[in-house]
């Protein structure tokens, strides 16, 4: 009984540690076009995001992402002009492509990760 109890502690151990070393993979920098416009997103492991491009710098906010049903939701600082988002994304090694709908319209917007 007493190896019994003791293998099944070695596993939950296992699976915590495994669990505990799995990482959120939207944070850190991604670089990407977007109408025409190259875009910088950086999330960070506390829940915040900044973003800019090369002609405007962008409101910082928080973010959160749902592997499970690969919604991506940012709610920027600034909401003055209804500046939140809701996108459904992939990621897949250091591409993450952004899938989003205005209308009937759906647009894909593809980044990388640089690091």
């Amino acid at each position: 009984m007493k190896k019994a109890i003791s293998l099944i502690l070695s596993i939950i151990v296992c699976f915590s540690l495994y669990a505990c070393g799995q990482s959120n993979p939207i944070i850190g920098t991604w670089e990407g076009e977007m109408l025409g416009i190259k875009m910088v997103y950086i999330f960070k492991e506390d829940g915040t995001f900044e973003n800019y491009s090369d002609t405007f710098k962008g409101s910082p906010g928080t973010y959160t992402y749902n592997p499970d049903t690969k919604i991506l939701e940012l709610k920027n600082q600034n909401t003055t002009n209804n500046s939140n988002s809701v996108t459904t994304i992939t990621i897949e090694g250091d591409t993450m492509i952004w899938t989003t709908s205005v209308g009937s319209i759906s647009m894909d917007f593809v980044f990388k990760k640089t690091n």
